[in-house]
């Protein structure tokens, strides 16, 4: 049995304990009086966040020196949401796989791309942490995100630092086994200071910012199907503050962190469990796992291909 087919069954056996622990016919009342409506809005926002970070992705190739066509970009990225329910959804690292299999272009040339995307991610989702910590003024968690700050401009440190970059390669040098693949080494440690210049941080700061403000209306239009009219600061600071205690925990998707951490907020709001569980699960199904889905049905596609009309990308 496939890792995915096992994973998806213990995502299932964990919606189902939660719907069981929270009252399985209130959670089914919840359900049954969502506003349907809003299903086709909330889908098209999820969509169009995709839509922008294969956009973000098409840039980022291009500094590699990767040059695809924009439908083979979109087919790409929207292959590689097969692997976000991984940890940190590094395992998306599967689009460099489909660009050595279907345009011939080395793993450690295109490498980078995956960390520079969960990068820019995470910079986008604490900028918009931080606003609402300064708009609701909670300033013990803005201290917390104080801290997050500071390990995220550590790690943009290292991406840019050529004396780290030395002492790797000096490691590299003196190990046998990785001797041989000091060239690959250096190659994607060039693609990662290439892509992580200040130019290019701003330019895909600003599409993660629009991406991930659309995702956050999403969310605001889940908590509205369910007659939830709560403040549109407060949604996107329970749901993100979730994601992001999710993300730290590097468990797939944040699975079970993620939910519990957004249902306790909510509780601690006076909204019932059975509720709270209600719209957690509505926003995973109508955002991460609908992204999944995308992924898996065009991995068929990318797999059916992959010896088939071969095509020849201008690589700089």
């Amino acid at each position: 049995m496939s890792k995915k087919i096992i994973l998806i069954f213990i995502t299932l056996g964990f919606y189902l304990g939660i719907i069981l622990v929270s009252d399985f016919e209130k959670f089914s009342s919840n359900v049954s009086q969502f506003k349907i409506e809003f299903l086709s809005i909330i889908l098209a926002l999820n969509f169009s966040v995709l839509l922008i970070k294969g956009f973000r992705q098409h840039i980022i190739l291009k500094k590699l020196g990767i040059s695809i066509s924009n439908k083979d970009n979109l087919m790409l990225y929207f292959a590689g949401l097969s692997m976000l329910v991984t940890p940190g959804g590094t395992g998306q690292i599967i689009k460099s796989y489909f660009l050595k299999n279907k345009f011939g272009i080395q793993i450690s040339k295109s490498f980078p791309l995956i960390f520079v995307e969960r990068y820019n991610d995470l910079i986008a989702i604490m900028t918009i942490i931080t606003i609402v910590l300064v708009l609701i003024q909670n300033y013990e968690l803005l201290l917390a995100a104080l801290v997050m700050w500071i390990i995220i401009i550590l790690i943009y440190s290292a991406f840019r630092s050529n004396k780290i970059y030395k002492k790797f390669e000096l490691i590299f040098n003196k190990v046998g086994f990785l001797k041989k693949r000091i060239n690959g080494f250096s190659r994607s440690y060039y693609g990662l200071q290439t892509t992580t210049s200040k130019k290019m941080m701003a330019k895909n700061w600003f599409f993660s910012i629009v991406a991930w403000s659309i995702d956050a209306i999403a969310v605001y239009f889940v908590f509205l199907g369910f007659n939830q009219n709560l403040d549109f600061v407060y949604t996107t600071f329970v749901m993100y503050t979730s994601l992001l205690v999710g993300f730290i925990t590097l468990l797939p998707s944040g699975l079970g962190v993620t939910e519990l951490s957004f249902m306790g907020l909510l509780t601690s709001k006076g909204i019932e469990i059975s509720l709270a569980a209600s719209i957690i699960i509505m926003i995973r199904l109508t955002s991460i796992w609908f992204a999944t889905v995308i992924g898996l049905l065009t991995t068929k596609v990318f797999l059916k291909d992959r010896f088939d009309n071969k095509h020849d990308p201008k690589v700089t």
